[in-house]
């Protein structure tokens, strides 16, 4: 959520300076981007960059210029700077609305030339795939959760040193893998958003959509601290709720929702179960989404059952 100090800026006719958002953690907080077709950095740090092609979009409550739009060649550069070594902890976070999520696209990240120190923010395949590099120069990757295209989505990736790599989606960790003893490796090269971040080129793996409230910390937020950052900047955007074998989107919905099943759950079937256990819609999953016409459901919560197993379960609000 983005706040503007008003004071004086329209009688001045100057643009009304960004804040950081009360719902954003200030303890450990290097940056903070509102990109708010700029790249002032509204943090403690004034780690301010500069735009190379990106423009002005709206945001996630379709407020006009409140985001930056790039279009695949386009990026953001913030100089390099000692800050953005946050060594043993680390949290990423970015609002996203992206063309074709399915596209490796790079949000945000710093790597140097040889590959080996630094971290990368990125999508692939509909999924949040971190890189993060260790002081001894060692990989530590993978892709996890859902990202629909086209449709706003809070992702955050976060480091503890012998502790986790965690990804989260709209507030929900979706995976982890083990950090390691290895604090981050630090380097010297620039802050790339929107683009490759190596800054030898960045043109590479491009973001093709709208990028929003980029935040950087030097420590890794608690789950409740990311479900904050999430949560308190919500309104008009649809939840990602998450299984370890399903992901349904969009919760709340008024009209329909979507199931994106495990390919082994395909032709077996789903349940809507009321509060009172009774089965008010059912029917097959699809091979790829199945979505489900959920107009004649009253309003309130719901049980999705999945699987002749039934064993996968999620919540789901009809609004």
């Amino acid at each position: 959520m983005k706040t503007r100090l008003f004071i004086g800026a329209a009688l001045l006719g100057v643009p009304a300076l960004a804040q950081v958002p009360s719902n954003v953690p200030a303890a450990g907080l290097v940056a903070w981007y509102p990109l708010n077709n700029s790249v002032v950095d509204a943090g403690p740090n004034g780690l301010n960059g500069s735009a190379s092609g990106s423009s002005a979009s709206a945001d996630r409550f379709g407020t006009a210029g409140a985001a930056s739009f790039f279009n695949g060649f386009s990026y953001d550069q913030v100089p390099s700077n000692a800050l953005f070594n946050t060594g043993e902890g680390m949290t990423v976070c970015a609002w996203v609305q992206l063309t074709d999520a399915n596209a490796n696209q790079k949000i945000a990240g710093r790597v140097n030339g040889s590959f080996n120190s630094g971290y990368i923010f990125g999508v692939e395949n509909g999924q949040v795939h971190p890189e993060v590099w260790n002081a001894g120069g060692t990989p530590h990757t993978f892709s996890a959760g859902f990202i629909p295209s086209g449709q706003w989505t809070h992702l955050a990736i976060t480091w503890a040193t012998n502790g986790y790599l965690v990804a989260y989606v709209n507030g929900m960790a979706a995976d982890s893998i083990a950090a390691g003893a290895e604090a981050i490796g630090s380097n010297n090269e620039p802050l790339i958003i929107g683009g490759s971040p190596w800054s030898q080129n960045p043109l590479y793996f491009g973001v093709n959509g709208s990028l929003d409230d980029i935040g950087i910390w030097n420590r890794a937020l608690s789950p409740s601290e990311i479900s904050d950052v999430f949560s308190s900047g919500t309104t008009g955007v649809p939840q990602v709720i998450a299984s370890r074998n399903a992901v349904l989107y969009p919760v709340p919905a008024e009209r329909s929702t979507t199931i994106k099943a495990a390919s082994e759950l395909a032709g077996q079937h789903y349940w809507f179960v009321d509060a009172t256990g009774r089965t008010v819609l059912q029917g097959r999953l699809e091979i790829g989404p199945t979505t489900v016409n959920v107009e004649r459901l009253g309003a309130g919560a719901y049980a999705v059952v999945l699987g002749d197993a039934r064993a996968t379960a999620m919540k789901f609000v009809k609004r």
